[in-house]
């Protein structure tokens, strides 16, 4: 099954699939059984491209980069002499991906080996994810048998890949982006009328008002004056 960033979708060979690590072998390649494993690539690709333009999907573009991590994943894999799963392909593909997935197989044709792909639920369902849009299709050819290794990946669809086409594949989905807003004209700024205050008016100060005596001061004054009298 396949799933998304990080992880390999899972996959299943001729024989029954391997989620362990293979040992560190290297890549020998033994003596070719078939003349042309190229052939036997593009076979493989248009025979799963068939397939997916059979159910209106997009047919996969091959990348040059996926190509060499499968073709040397073929190679382990026929040296050590069984499938299994390339577990640092995340790690091998440096393009923005959103999404790997993985099919390992060994059988006589490739025929039979791609029939098996069908058959099995986990390899159909890496064939005719839509989210695909690109594969590397590895082959080697040992011990008269053909062990392939098929990545499939969702590539970010802003960027492009190195080495793209490899195999005759259609162009990938051109994606066209919103053009950017038209920037505002900065606003002009208005005159503000100013407006002075006149100067505040002097005003005198005004006299206090004459003090009117009290009835009691009246007649202590009069009371001095009889006094004085």
């Amino acid at each position: 099954m396949a799933r998304g960033r990080g992880l390999l979708g899972r996959a299943v060979g001729l024989l029954v699939a391997s989620l362990l690590l293979s040992p560190a072998v290297s890549a020998t390649l033994a003596t070719a059984a078939h003349a042309d494993t190229g052939s036997e690539e593009a076979q493989f690709l248009a025979e799963t491209n068939h397939l997916r333009v059979s159910h209106g999907l997009q047919p996969l573009a091959t990348d040059g980069t996926l190509l060499s991590i499968a073709r040397r994943w073929s190679a382990n894999m026929a040296a050590a002499g069984g499938i299994s799963h390339n577990m640092n392909l995340p790690n091998e593909v440096s393009l923005p991906w959103e999404k790997l997935g993985e099919n390992v197989g060994v059988g006589a044709t490739v025929d039979s080996i791609q029939q098996a792909f069908i058959n099995s639920p986990h390899h159909y369902e890496n064939l005719v994810d839509p989210v695909y849009n690109y594969v590397g299709i590895g082959v080697v050819d040992s011990g008269g048998r053909i062990w392939v290794t098929v990545d499939f990946m969702q590539l970010n669809t802003v960027s492009t890949p190195s080495t793209r086409a490899v195999a005759p594949a259609p162009a990938p989905r051109v994606v066209t982006q919103r053009p950017a807003p038209a920037a505002r004209p900065a606003p002009v700024p208005q005159p503000v009328a100013v407006t002075t205050a006149p100067p505040p008016v002097s005003v005198p100060p005004q006299p206090p008002p004459p003090l009117t005596p009290s009835p009691a001061l009246i007649l202590a004054l009069e009371q001095v004056r009889s006094a004085d009298s």
